[in-house]
């Protein structure tokens, strides 16, 4: 399998391979900072195409924005909410959940099935059936014989 060439990320100078279907115009690594930084070139360069400019600055656009902000008061503004302690966090993650589900990881190890006192060999052979059940390894295999 032949390998890329290696690439230099416009963001933070990192050599890196590019995506196979994206070779030829991927510039930017897979990197969650390089990735803000690819969108806000793409739309920088987006905005500077003539076509764009005004884009959402005709009159329909701010209507439409005076509308929504009119029905949505107070979207942008942060709630207020009362400081509460460290302890108090931890408290209420180890509440319980309602969900049946989301209590098993603290259940405890799993448990095998009981088969009513049969040893090992026996449960082997009732889960795997009896074909499957004894598997000898290669050093078993030559005192066999």
């Amino acid at each position: 399998m032949a390998r890329g060439r290696r690439r230099k990320c416009k963001c933070c100078l990192k050599l890196f391979r590019p995506d196979p279907c994206n070779r030829r115009h991927q510039r930017y690594c897979s990197a969650p900072r390089c990735r803000r930084a690819s969108k806000a070139a793409s739309q920088a360069r987006w905005l500077r195409k003539p076509e764009n400019q005004d884009y959402f600055r005709d009159p329909w656009h701010a209507a439409r924005v005076r509308a929504w902000r009119s029905r949505n008061p107070g979207y942008w503004r942060k709630a207020q909410r009362p400081a509460t302690a460290l302890q108090d966090v931890s408290k209420e993650s180890m509440r319980p959940s309602k969900c049946p589900h989301s209590n098993l990881r603290h259940a405890g190890p799993r448990q095998a099935p009981n088969f009513d006192g049969m040893g090992d060999a026996a449960r082997r052979t009732a889960t795997l059936g009896a074909s499957r059940a004894f598997k000898p390894t290669f050093e078993q295999a030559g005192s066999l014989q």
